[in-house]
């Protein structure tokens, strides 16, 4: 599986599958379609004993260098907007990793 560690060198990207990898836990990116799914990932992790808040500052910083959330689930603060995760990835995310 090919793996590329995000700029904080704690959560991984795995575009074979769409998550986050953590080693021991990994966050499905085909379900943060909404800001509500996004944000439920990392309330989900926060619950966590393993999580830090150095491993959860990095989750958000992962989801934000990975999904653009601001700008592709809830753009001045509009709820209700959906994103096509996979195709988002393909098109603009996996390019700037290679």
């Amino acid at each position: 599986m090919k793996e590329q560690f995000m700029n904080n060198n704690t959560w991984k990207y795995c575009p074979d599958n769409l998550t986050l990898d953590i080693g021991y836990y990994a966050v499905d990116l085909e379900t943060c379609r909404t800001a509500a799914e996004t944000l439920d990932w990392i309330f989900q992790v926060a619950g966590k004993m393993w999580a830090s808040p150095e491993v959860l500052g990095n989750l958000i910083l992962a989801l934000d260098e990975l999904l653009a959330p601001q700008s592709t689930l809830c753009s001045f603060g509009r709820s209700g907007m959906h994103l096509d995760v996979a195709k988002h990835l393909a098109n603009h995310v996996t390019n700037q990793l290679k």
